[in-house]
């Protein structure tokens, strides 16, 4: 240490340094960062057998220290050293998991992969703290809630929640600011199928800077509730994408059509996302408005079911650039562990070759630009797991295999690109789906024979399942739609390996529905709440629906309104932790992909 001239010094220090903001000291000031997402650890191996008692232990770099030293004096005795007498800083919340209630004591059992601190105030993220009045202040990241991760490794590294028996007891403990505006606190354990349980606390004797214990009651496993909006980070990271059942949204932006046949969905992007939905559905044709991304005068427009731009109501239209900045949105916050799929396809009325280049043209150079931002994944390959998107949005372009000339257009684009025919419309279809590569111009077919070794997609889409009748009246079903809605997955199921993981599907089961112009009732209307109940029904009471291997994409209609989806959405999340099989990881040893694939911008990974 070197001092000037002046007569005394004021010190100001917390502990660990290593969440301190570099240069943030003003004045009586420092600002730091307690962990959003805090770790604990275990030497026990997780297996299908329920533990007995698991104590973790606590990462004590989370339990942050002050220490003040005013007035110091320097001596020539003293002036080597400076004496900081450090105090706790964090509260912490020693908090005991206990096990099944005794009324399940029929073998049942149960994953807990998070417990999760929520408060009505700030207890963690961006925070200044003034060492002389005490005052806490918060900046723009700061978080409402803690989430400490309970997955750990199996005998072969994977990550596993911990199995939770009668006689079970886990131990976490977390550290919070001490916030004194926070007045309701609540601790939530999630199981590994994103079923919930919470304990509200109470706050009359919480003091802040101290321990504090919470013990829950016995998991009540029929009465846990369900939670849509965090299912996916409670996976473990390792698992390869083409593994997990992801439920999506069917012509997701059609809640903004005011024709009632065409709302395909009423719920906005994030009330979608918040539904469980991770895939979403768009139509694209080129629109003459700057581009939010690249800032181009001609950009790529969200395409409404007659071909026309969708508006945002204030005189503008929407762009793929807003699409792919308000996913990442929802991605930055509460699902920042998450990665998401936007499938997209032309939609232009009267197509044509140059119509379409132009397209693919702005399309690429919105990906390119997008995929610098780090909005997009740039790469993806076969061994792509959760861990390395996470934060990011997968694109997927289905290529109009009418012009194929226009393909050239997007050489190198980051995106998926598979082919449309319209036999798919009627049929389950076989289609290579290579990423930032063109499939060949005779790529897919209705027989796996199409399939390659790189990755594919078995689907079958059919944006408007209802057609007219022949007779005068009445409306029916385009042959082979609600067949398809339960034999995709039996085509994916014929043609899924584990060790391969570069199959996917896409189960359709959404879509405009009808109208006849000279209608006579109501029942010259198909809606698509209709179209959802009679595909959905069908599908989820399909006994041949694979209980052993992933589900792939399952596309809805009515997300959040449609008693039907909300069921399918669940069942299709609850898929990924079904006892029946274990979702395939990339280990440690296996190469990890190429290219910028990561969840953050420079590469690197915090898993």
């Amino acid at each position: 240490m070197q001092t000037s001239d002046a007569s005394s010094y004021n010190f100001y220090a917390m502990y660990p340094a290593q969440f301190v903001r570099s240069g943030s000291g003003t004045g009586t000031s420092l600002s730091a960062t307690m962990p959003v997402e805090q770790t604990v650890s275990t030497t026990e191996t997780m297996t299908d057998e329920a533990v007995g008692t698991l104590q973790t232990a606590a990462d004590m770099n989370c339990a942050l220290m002050i220490a003040k030293t005013e007035n110091y004096t320097p001596t020539a005795e003293n002036q080597a050293a400076v004496q900081l007498q450090f105090t706790p800083f964090a509260s912490m919340i020693d908090i005991t998991v206990n096990g099944t209630a005794q009324d399940n004591m029929q073998g049942r059992k149960v994953r807990i992969t998070s417990v999760i601190i929520e408060a009505d105030a700030p207890i963690a993220g961006d925070f200044t703290y003034n060492y002389n009045t005490d005052e806490i202040t918060f900046g723009e990241g700061a978080s409402n809630s803690i989430t400490v991760d309970t997955k750990f490794a199996d005998t072969n590294g994977d990550k596993e929640g911990v199995m939770m028996g009668n006689d079970s007891q886990l131990k976490v403990r977390a550290f919070m600011i001490p916030n004194p505006n926070v007045k309701s606190l609540k601790v939530k354990v999630v199981t590994a199928e994103s079923k919930t349980m919470t304990k509200t606390l109470a706050m009359e004797s919480f003091q802040p800077r101290q321990i504090h214990s919470v013990k829950l009651p016995k998991i009540d496993i029929d009465n846990l509730k369900f939670d849509y909006t965090i299912w996916l980070s409670q996976l473990d990271p390792n698992i390869y994408i083409s593994e997990i059942s992801l439920p999506g949204s069917a012509l997701s932006f059609n809640y903004l059509m005011s024709q009632e046949h065409m709302q395909t969905q009423t719920k906005n992007l994030s009330e979608q996302f918040n539904a469980g939905v991770r895939v979403f559905q768009c139509h694209v044709n080129t629109i003459s408005q700057t581009s939010t991304i690249d800032g181009g005068s001609t950009s790529v427009g969200i395409a409404a079911s007659d071909g026309s731009n969708v508006s945002k109501g204030n005189g503008s239209y929407w762009t793929l650039g807003d699409v792919l900045t308000a996913l990442q949105k929802e991605m930055s916050g509460i699902h920042k562990d998450e990665f998401c799929v936007l499938a997209i396809s032309d939609w232009i009325k009267d197509v044509n070759a140059d119509k379409l280049s132009a397209l693919y043209s702005r399309l690429n150079a919105v990906l390119d630009e997008a995929g610098k931002m780090g909005l997009v994944a740039t790469n993806i390959t076969p061994e792509t797991t959760i861990g390395d998107i996470k934060g990011k949005v997968i694109i997927k372009l289905q290529l109009n295999d009418g012009y194929t000339d226009a393909w050239n257009q997007l050489s190198g684009a980051n995106v998926w690109m598979n082919t449309f025919n319209e036999v798919a419309e009627e049929n389950v279809y076989y289609s290579p789906m290579p990423y930032g590569a063109q499939p060949n111009k005779n790529a897919g077919g209705t027989s796996a024979s199409a399939l390659t070794e790189n990755m594919n997609i078995i689907y079958s889409d059919c944006a408007n399942p209802i057609k007219k009748s022949k007779g005068l009246f009445g409306l029916e079903w385009r042959s082979g739609i609600q067949d398809n809605a339960t034999t995709v997955l039996a085509a994916y199921s014929d043609n899924y390996e584990s060790t391969k993981h570069n199959n996917f599907s896409m189960t359709y089961l959404g879509g405009c529905g009808a109208i006849r112009e000279n209608f006579v009732t109501d029942d010259e209307y198909y809606y698509p709440s209709q179209v959802a109940s009679i595909l959905n029904n069908l599908w989820l009471h399909n006994k041949n629906k694979p209980a052993a291997k992933p589900w792939g994409w399952v596309m809805f209609n009515c997300v959040g309104t449609e008693a039907t989806t909300t069921q399918g959405i669940q069942v299709v999340i609850e898929h990924n932790a079904v006892p029946e099989f274990k979702l395939a990881r990339r280990s440690a040893a296996k190469a990890k992909p190429s290219g910028d694939t990561k969840g953050i911008a420079n590469g690197g990974t915090v898993f």
